[in-house]
This record gives structure tokens, sequence and C-alpha cells, in this order.
């Protein structure tokens, strides 16, 4: 059995306290990044998505001229 003074006792005693820290520092950072870039990949989901063409094609705005004179009478020429 190995004896130990009082500074290498004390060393070792708050080492495992330290060390446990660390780790959940780290789990905290490594749960946040993987948080973000769910975050991340659902906004750019939503964000294509948008940009999508409708499903159904829109309806013409105006009927199309039957002849010339209907056109430039509509028109006011």
């Amino acid at each position: 059995m190995t004896i130990m003074v009082m500074p290498e006792r004390r060393g070792v005693l708050f080492e495992m306290p330290r060390r446990q820290n660390i780790s959940e520092v780290s789990q905290r950072r490594i749960s946040a990044q993987a948080r973000d870039a769910a975050e991340a990949a659902a906004f750019l989901s939503s964000a294509l998505g948008s940009w999508s063409l409708p499903e159904t094609a829109p309806e013409t705005s105006a009927p199309e001229p039957r002849s010339d004179d209907e056109f430039f009478r509509a028109v006011g020429a």
C-alpha cells in the first residue's frame, strides 16, 4: 500500500468530480450540436417546401379574344 501525503490525497479527491464535470459539459455540447443540426435540417426542408410549385395549375386570368376586333376593342385602341 502506498502512503500519500496530504497534497496528493487532496488532488485525487477532487480529480473525479473534475472529470465528471468535463464529461457533462462535453455531453451537453454534443447534444446541443445535434439539436441545432436537427433544427437546421427542419428549417431547410420547410424553406425548400415553400418554394415548390402548387399542386394544381392556376386558372387563366382573362379569356382569349375571339377575333382581332374584339382584342383592339378590349385594349381601347
